[in-house]
């Protein structure tokens, strides 16, 4: 905790000194032009929580897969295909939505099938069949496709045309940002959940070692059978605290949408 408030300091202090030499320099790295323009704020913003979901499906359904199923590390893995695949077709629909409606209403449509597979994340009980994941894979990819592709065109033209490259950069800047922010707080959602967890069932004998043993599908095996039914309600209650983190990350993004002007994008 020490060193995450340190680490914050230095970010906060190093961020405020960078936004002093920028103001000063003839030719900024960053136009802070940028950051009054609202639409191009907003949609920035957008973009990195949207973004920092994306990382809680990528990096948490293979572990829902592996360790709560029991499926192997390719099975895993694969329930992901169908949403990088539909994920193309979602942006040539986001190009057909650029010319139809307007940036607030194209953005809230594009959002809807995201904010579906986060519910559904959600909602996903122990048992849910493996296959129904396939599907909803493909409905987030749906999703992604859309809004990322009407956020980028929008950050783009949002802004001058000399500014189209800075402004670019720094779309594609606010989404590592959002990514890499959203799978440490998602972390420390899972720590903390699984730290709770396993206190509940401390009389049981169960430990975190178990639980990486768990995720493992090649040492799994070397678990307890007696154990294994109690250890992935463990992981699945961890796994639904993140959704839930999900779900607000979405939420989030739909509100900071409603304050979107009614302009059009082509």
């Amino acid at each position: 905790m020490i060193q995450a408030i340190i680490s914050f300091a230095i970010f906060i202090v190093g961020l405020i000194s960078f936004i002093k030499v920028e103001k000063k320099a003839q030719d900024p790295i960053i136009s802070l032009d940028l950051f009054t323009n609202k639409t191009y704020v907003v949609v920035n913003l957008i973009a990195a929580l949207i973004s920092g979901f994306l990382m809680g499906v990528e990096v948490y359904i293979p572990m829902w897969m592996q360790g709560v199923l029991g499926k192997s590390a390719a099975l895993g893995g694969i329930v992901l295909a169908p949403m990088s695949v539909i994920w193309m077709f979602g942006s040539f629909a986001g190009g057909k939505a650029m010319r139809k409606w307007s940036a607030k209403k194209a953005i809230f449509i594009s959002m809807l099938p995201i904010l579906v597979g986060a519910i559904f994340l959600s909602l996903a009980q122990m048992d849910t069949a493996y296959g129904i994941f396939y599907i909803f894979s493909a409905i987030l990819g749906i999703g992604f496709g859309m809004t990322m592709t009407i956020l980028t065109v929008l950050a783009q033209t949002s802004v001058d045309s000399h500014h189209t490259g800075v402004a670019t950069s720094f779309f594609t800047l606010s989404r590592t940002i959002g990514q890499t922010i959203m799978i440490s707080v998602f972390g420390l959602v899972l720590n903390a959940s699984m730290n709770q967890g396993l206190a509940e069932k401390k009389e049981l004998g169960v430990t975190k070692d178990m639980m990486n043993k768990l995720i493992n599908p090649h040492t799994v095996k070397e678990l307890p059978t007696a154990l294994v039914g109690d250890l992935r309600e463990i992981l699945y209650n961890n796994l639904h605290q993140v959704y839930l983190v999900g779900i607000v990350l979405v939420v989030l993004s739909f509100v900071l949408n409603y304050f979107q002007k009614e302009e059009p994008l082509s």
